[in-house]
């Protein structure tokens, strides 16, 4: 039956009988294709999907945003910017504190996500309320880094960063690890920009390097076991 039905518009092209009415001619069918595949492409680029592989540079839009609650803490918070900056992950460094600015740091996070921006790392000492606060204002992740200050050099701050309450998740890194947590990021950031998997893998061997190759006239660097003099 289908050959049948194939035969029929040929038959009638051979006599020019003109095509029956709601069946395309090879003409419109030719331009229906064509506007489809022009659809199709345009919809590939398309504005609203997440981006790809290859499109994270330092000077691209901001990803990973990074707060601290005092400006003091800054030589200990830009070591996360440059670990991303080495990894070529664009992210912005803000000063915005949970008790002095709580109404900018909470309109801050809420508009994180409509920016572009991915992950959070959150930098505070002493009683470190920052991450929780950016915590319960978004469903995007949060790392959370201590900061030693004050009489107890950041123990307080760990404590008050790691213990979260169930569904207010803050990842939290070392006392003023901050390079782990961009790292961190960088790996959390991979699952949608597949580019980062290679850097992460390279930083790792280099690392491998410096141990199985050490310089001896370096302070910090593997010894022989002699004591230097």
């Amino acid at each position: 039956m289908a050959s049948a039905i194939q035969s029929k518009p040929r038959e009638g092209a051979e006599k020019g009988t003109p095509s029956k009415k709601g069946t395309p001619s090879k003409k419109e069918s030719a331009s229906k294709k064509g506007s489809a595949s022009k659809k199709g492409s345009a919809s590939k680029k398309g504005g609203g999907a997440p981006r790809g592989a290859g499109e994270l540079s330092r000077k691209g839009a901001p990803v990973v945003g990074i707060l601290t609650g005092s400006p003091s803490d800054l030589p200990v918070v830009l070591a996360a910017r440059e670990v991303l900056e080495a990894l070529e992950v664009p992210c912005d460094v803000r000063v915005l504190s949970a008790h002095r600015t709580p109404s900018a740091t909470v309109e801050y996070v809420e508009q994180a996500r409509g920016r572009g921006l991915e992950v959070l790392i959150a930098c505070a000492g002493m009683a470190a309320h920052l991450a929780g606060v950016v915590a319960s204002h978004t469903t995007l992740p949060v790392i959370g880094v201590p900061i030693a200050s004050g009489a107890l050099q950041g123990v307080d701050a760990l404590l008050s960063t790691v213990q979260m309450p169930p569904g207010v998740p803050v990842a939290t890194v070392g006392i003023d690890a901050s390079k782990n947590a961009a790292f961190l990021a960088a790996r959390i950031l991979a699952g949608t920009h597949p580019e980062l998997h290679a850097r992460l893998e390279a930083h790792l061997e280099q690392s491998q390097r410096r141990y199985d190759s050490p310089d001896l006239a370096s302070p910090g660097q593997a010894a022989s076991g002699r004591r230097r003099r």
